[in-house]
């Protein structure tokens, strides 16, 4: 690392190697390069261990062959971190803890001393999560070389990537509370398939209508929604996954006539489900709803005109549609 490749507000924020420096310091820019350099120099010890081989050929240094565990001769730590690694033993080196600023660099040391002690078990690919788990660092190590000819040093020849989650995970994340939820929801639950058609009236009636409490008689026309095709099956945009269904009951009918409206959040389908189809489970609908015209619950599309649905766990909260 060249200290030209760090700006002055960077340079003023360095407390990762414990260097500290006042926000409002008038030192000159050209002074506060030279420390910069001085100080990663001396961290990195550079000029001792590589300004004499420079520029490294890979090609020319040896396979690492040392009888001393890897871990202990890579190690870079100071007194303090020498006696928690060696209490702990070196091939029990304890993974990163700290976040704080001050402890970068330490941590990094930790995690060398890691790769090294699990990469004499054979362990080549590593990974490394952030805090919040929104990112990784995949590390693979091609091979342990020998650096120097006197003072033989460890040389790690790693690749690695920075990984990001696809969307698709992202939003998984985001939505977790609601997944958290529907499993809560669907735990011990009985699952009953139901058969529904699009066919909803008598005759010849060329339009039904999707009232609510709220709309007046004037508004009945705009309600008005043309008949599907009763031969035809409604689409399936939730595949194999649970999602809610409204089941509300029809007021003008009673008895093995009743019938009930069925549709989801997105009204991808508005089918209806009678009870001469499915008299059992309509029943156990018919007691959710506890004397209520409606409820919600969780249901999944098992076939063209089948839904297995879950009557006895109902959603932690009801949804507003």
């Amino acid at each position: 690392m060249k200290a030209t490749d760090i700006n002055r507000v960077d340079t003023l924020d360095l407390e990762c190697i414990g260097v500290q420096f006042p926000k409002n310091t008038k030192i000159p820019d050209d002074d506060l390069d030279k420390r910069l350099q001085q100080a990663l120099d001396g961290a990195q010890r550079f000029s001792v261990i590589l300004g004499p081989i420079c520029p490294l050929n890979l090609s020319e240094l040896s396979k690492w062959n040392s009888s001393t565990p890897l871990a202990k001769e890579i190690a870079r730590e100071n007194f303090v971190e020498l006696q928690n690694n060696a209490l702990s033993g070196w091939n029990k080196v304890a993974p990163p803890t700290s976040t704080a600023k001050e402890d970068t660099f330490k941590e990094v040391r930790q995690v060398l001393m890691g790769f090294a002690t699990h990469w004499e078990l054979g362990r080549k690919l590593y990974v490394l999560k952030g805090q919040d788990e929104k990112w990784c660092i995949i590390v693979r190590i091609i091979d342990v070389l020998t650096l120097g000819k006197e003072q033989k040093l460890p040389l790690l020849n790693m690749l690695y990537r920075v990984v990001e989650p696809p969307e698709n995970v992202k939003c998984q994340r985001a939505h977790w509370k609601e997944h958290k939820g529907l499993c809560r929801s669907l735990k011990g639950g009985t699952w009953h398939t139901i058969t529904f058609s699009r066919s909803f009236a008598q005759g010849n009636n060329k339009y039904r209508f999707v009232l609510n409490r709220f709309d007046t008689p004037y508004e009945l026309q705009a309600q008005a929604i043309d008949v599907d095709d009763p031969d035809t099956a409604p689409p399936n945009i939730h595949e194999d996954k649970a999602f809610l269904v409204k089941f509300q009951i029809s007021l003008g009918l009673s008895g093995d006539d009743s019938s009930m409206l069925l549709y989801d959040r997105q009204r991808s389908f508005q089918v209806n489900w009678k009870k001469a189809e499915d008299r059992v489970a309509f029943i156990e609908g018919e007691k959710a709803m506890l004397g209520g015209i409606k409820i919600y619950r969780w249901a999944r599309r098992v076939g063209d005109y089948q839904l297995a649905v879950c009557f006895d766990r109902a959603p932690e909260v009801d949804p507003v549609w």
